[in-house]
């Protein structure tokens, strides 16, 4: 029989969920709690259990929830008993419908398009409300941290957010706490490498104290990631000399995407520092560049709350796409200038003389040496020289080029069939009190690009204005929504929006479209056939990003050729030796030899960045992962 140690017996209604620790269950008569019992096989394995449960139900932190009743903390409330041995614990409940884990409001495609029984109600959330979430987890990390815990495991999925922006975060009872009367300190065993503090990375978390500042830098990060389209610091546009290090390596340097100095580069389509002012600037410069090696330059959970309280109380919105809000400081909109920089991106062209990092030192403050005068040379040996270096480079380029090798194959555009002019009603509840129509015009194909023309007609179809246009794309790999690339507005009055949107082609399949889901249905613009050997998408739904296998060829010295193309960037394209073993950790996947093309690219379309590429590796005639600035996706060559 389980029983509350404050007194009670414990009566359990259906289990909620469960996790490696335990198992979630409602408890029957208190629809504000819930009961966590862990599993015997934790319990035998930590024997901390009892005790750490016992110092954290005998001291919460005075911020469990706020001044509203809001639970910030999901912060053991009792210990419940099976006869004389602890199990378990009860906790607030929280309402899960109405809440979705940070990373699925942080990403823009998961906000969009949110997967089947995700956060619909934040499909219309913009910048505004993503910087009132992040004061609120600033404000949840300040009551942790006034109370002398340490949150630890401060990862995305540990954090909930409702639909008013609230936060609370879950998995207390895996917090770093300490017991007031021994001192003693129950350790925070767990972690995710994207979230950990560089001075942590390697090292023994079941033994070493925390301190606060590492939250912070995972505090950082999480706001990085709510205000610049779920873009984590420490992924990029690498331009560097060699393969851009791993997140834990350029976090140890410092170097991340928005910072001072180092390599990378914020990636295509998401805004630079630009977007927020010099104060926020400067918080993540702490945090995350001079926190690399200062831990305690980090600024606090309550200099991020004030810095961006102040940004958020002066906003506007953009005057061409109601969904963009940025700074009234900041002009023009800075959200428009990341999709046209996105749209009309090119990867860059390598520099001839590689950058070096960090910086040679310089000789301030040395004794300065006699300057030795140089031998001028006649121009003539300066000219020889120059033109046997270029030879040198050139020949064995020309002979290269001139071996026996099939010319890559020319692959014909995609085609389009079924396509017409049609127009639609608006759903038929909606119908009745808010009269409109929907005409779509018939659609053209170019090349890899579909533009769709749309002209909706009615009282307040206005509402949601171009944010609601959608394009899915029903393929063999499930149904992925194509993200548009490029909007040209033709009408925007209250009752008559229209305009031209562009979207990449270059997936097989029936292509729907709708200007607002909630008021008209899905209608269908026509079917794409692209003539390829395969189709890689990242995922379902909400991934914009996809490419093409079109041909493959094998070489007569061994070597593989592949022609692909694709809605992405081809600059980090890489064929991965598939493992015999399945994958368990990143880290297992960084001893591996990558295999880098040599060949060219060439963008097909305008104002899209979609690429045709001939891409050459040294091993055929095994399996691989092909990967393209996207998770891994197999393909069997």
């Amino acid at each position: 029989m389980l029983t509350v140690e404050a007194g009670g017996e414990l009566r359990l209604g259906p289990s909620l969920s469960r996790g490696g620790q335990g198992e979630l269950f409602t408890v029957s008569g208190r629809s504000d709690l819930v009961f966590k019992r862990i599993h015997d096989a934790e319990l035998e394995r930590d024997g901390a259990w009892p005790d750490r449960l016992r110092v954290m139900v005998a001291h919460p932190p005075p911020g469990v929830r706020d001044a509203q009743g809001h639970v910030l903390l999901a912060w053991p409330c009792d210990r419940v008993l099976d006869g004389d041995r602890c199990v378990g614990f009860l906790m607030p409940r929280l309402n899960l419908s109405r809440s979705a884990e940070l990373h699925l409001l942080a990403n823009p495609s998961d906000r969009r398009s949110p997967a089947p029984g995700g956060p619909r109600w934040a499909v219309g959330w913009t910048w505004r409300e993503l910087l009132h979430t992040a004061v609120n987890l600033a404000t949840a990390v300040r009551a942790v941290h006034e109370a002398g815990v340490v949150v630890g495991d401060f990862q995305e999925r540990n954090v909930l957010v409702d639909d008013r922006g609230r936060v609370s975060l879950v998995d207390c009872d895996s917090m770093q706490v300490v017991d007031p009367g021994s001192g003693r300190v129950f350790h925070c065993t767990v972690g995710r490498p994207e979230y950990t503090a560089p001075e942590l990375i390697g090292a023994d978390v079941g033994s070493v104290r925390r301190e606060p500042s590492s939250d912070l830098f995972a505090l950082a990060v999480h706001i990085h990631q709510l205000l610049f389209s779920g873009a984590h610091p420490f992924d990029g546009l690498w331009t560097g000399v060699g393969e851009k290090p791993r997140r834990d390596r350029l976090a140890a340097k410092g170097w991340y995407a928005n910072g001072r100095r180092g390599p990378l580069r914020p990636p295509p389509g998401v805004p630079g520092f630009e977007l927020v002012p010099r104060v926020v600037r400067d918080l993540f410069d702490r945090a995350l560049a001079e926190g690399a090696r200062r831990p305690e330059r980090r600024p606090a959970a309550a200099e991020w709350q004030a810095a961006l309280r102040e940004l958020a109380a002066d906003l506007t919105t953009c005057a061409l796409d109601r969904t963009h809000v940025h700074p009234r400081e900041v002009a023009p909109c800075p959200w428009c200038a990341a999709e046209r920089a996105q749209a009309e991106h090119a990867p860059p062209t390598p520099s001839s003389t590689p950058l070096q990092y960090p910086p040679q030192p310089t000789t301030q403050g040395r004794t300065a040496l006699p300057r030795r005068r140089r031998r001028r040379w006649p121009a003539w040996v300066g000219a020889f020289a120059v033109a046997a270096a270029v030879c040198a480079f050139a020949v064995p380029r020309v002979v290269d080029a001139a071996r026996s090798e099939p010319a890559p194959p020319d692959v014909p555009a995609p085609r389009l069939s079924a396509a017409v002019s049609r127009t639609v009603a608006a759903k038929p509840q909606i119908a009745n009190a808010y009269p409109s129509t929907l005409k779509i015009e018939r659609p053209v194909l170019k090349g890899f690009s579909l533009t769709v023309v749309f002209d909706a007609r009615g009282d307040y179809v206005s509402n949601p204005g171009f944010g609601g246009a959608r394009l899915l794309v029903h393929t063999r790999h499930g149904l992925i929504e194509a993200a548009p690339m490029k909007l040209e507005p033709i009408a925007l009055e209250q009752k008559h929006i229209a305009a031209r949107i562009t979207y990449p082609a270059s997936l097989p399949g029936t292509y729907d479209f709708t200007s607002d889901r909630d008021r008209f249905p899905w209608t269908r613009i026509g079917r794409v056939d692209v003539p390829a050997v395969a189709v890689v998408a990242t995922r379902a739904f909400g991934a914009p990003s996809s490419w093409t296998l079109f041909r493959k060829t094998s070489l007569p010295d061994g070597r593989l050729r592949l022609d692909v193309g694709g809605y992405g960037l081809p600059g980090k394209a890489c064929l991965l030796p598939k493992k015999a073993e399945p994958k368990t950790t990143e880290r297992e996947y960084q001893n591996q030899t990558y295999y880098y093309w040599n060949g060219s690219y060439a963008q097909a379309t305008r104002n899209a960045p979609f690429y045709r590429a001939t891409l050459t590796f040294p091993h055929a005639g095994r399996a691989f992962r092909f990967q393209c600035d996207m998770p891994d996706t197999q393909i069997t060559l």
